[in-house]
C-alpha cells in the first residue's frame, strides 16, 4: 500500500508543456518527453533524465510531464518529488512506496550530492520502479556523469536510459519567450517594448519571468496597455 508523502507535494499545475517557449532546440524535447509519457511499458524505455543549466525550465518541464500524464490517462498515477523541499526529511519517509505509482519525477538531482542516505534510497526507488515496469523522469542541471553521488551504483543508474540536455535561452530567445509569455496571459508585448525590457532589466530567465509577472498584474488592476511609459513607471 502506498503510503501519502507526509507533504503537501504536487506538481504546479500551471506549469504546461503548451505554455512553456518552444525554441527550435527545445521542440524536440518535448517531443520525446511527450513520446516518454504515451509508450506502452512494455515498448518504452522506462528512464529518462532532463538536465539544463539553472532557469533553463527543467522543473517546469518536470512539472509538465506530470500535468500532461493527468491529461493523457486519467487512470495513470503519479507523484512529483522536488528534493531541494525534501532533501531535509527521511527518505524513507518519502520514498516508501513511491514505486507503485506509473510516473515518478525526481527534481532537483543535485540535491543528493551529500545525502547518502538518500542516495541509497533512490538507487533502491530505481529498482523498484524497473521491476514494476513504472517510469521515472529524472531532473537536474549537470549531465549524469557529474553529478558528485558518492554512491557508485547509483551514479550508473543516473547513466541508464534516456538523457536530454535542455539548453538555456539565447538573449533573442528570451526576447521572444517573454512576449510569449504575454500572449498566454492575455497580453500584447510588442518587439520594440521587448526590446526596451531587455536592454533596461536584469536579463537573468528567472527575473525577466518575475518580471512579466508584475508587469501582469499592474496591467490588468490599472488597465493599461504594455507601452514603454507604462513599463518605465513600474521598473523604476
Amino acid at each position: 500500500m502506498y503510503k501519502q508523502i507526509p507533504l503537501a507535494i504536487s506538481p504546479d499545475t500551471g506549469l504546461t508543456f503548451d505554455n512553456f517557449y518552444q525554441s527550435d532546440s527545445v521542440k524536440p524535447i518535448i517531443s520525446e518527453l511527450k513520446k516518454f509519457i504515451s509508450s506502452p511499458e512494455s515498448q518504452s524505455e522506462p528512464f529518462l533524465y532532463l538536465w539544463g543549466e539553472k532557469q533553463s525550465g527543467v522543473t517546469h518541464l518536470l512539472n509538465a510531464v506530470q500535468n500532461h500524464s493527468s491529461l493523457y490517462s486519467s487512470s495513470l498515477s503519479m507523484q512529483y518529488l522536488p528534493l531541494k523541499e525534501l532533501i531535509q526529511y527521511s527518505p524513507l519517509d518519502i520514498l516508501e512506496g513511491v514505486e507503485q505509482m506509473d510516473i515518478v519525477c525526481v527534481d532537483d538531482i543535485d540535491c543528493l550530492e551529500s545525502k547518502l542516505d538518500w542516495q541509497e534510497s533512490v538507487f533502491h526507488l530505481y529498482n523498484r520502479l524497473r521491476d514494476g515496469g513504472k517510469k521515472l523522469v529524472v531532473g537536474g542541471h549537470q549531465p549524469p556523469t557529474k553529478i558528485a553521488v558518492s554512491l557508485s551504483d547509483l551514479q550508473s543508474r543516473l547513466q541508464w536510459g534516456i538523457t536530454l540536455c535542455l539548453h538555456g535561452l539565447t538573449n533573442e530567445n528570451k526576447a521572444l519567450a517573454i512576449q510569449f509569455y504575454a500572449q498566454t496571459v492575455g497580453m500584447e508585448l510588442t518587439n520594440e517594448v521587448a526590446r526596451y525590457l531587455m536592454q533596461r532589466t536584469d536579463r537573468s530567465s528567472r527575473a525577466l519571468f518575475d518580471l512579466m509577472k508584475k508587469i501582469d498584474h499592474a496591467s490588468l488592476s490599472e488597465q493599461r496597455k504594455l507601452t514603454i511609459p507604462f513599463i518605465k513607471t513600474l521598473i523604476s
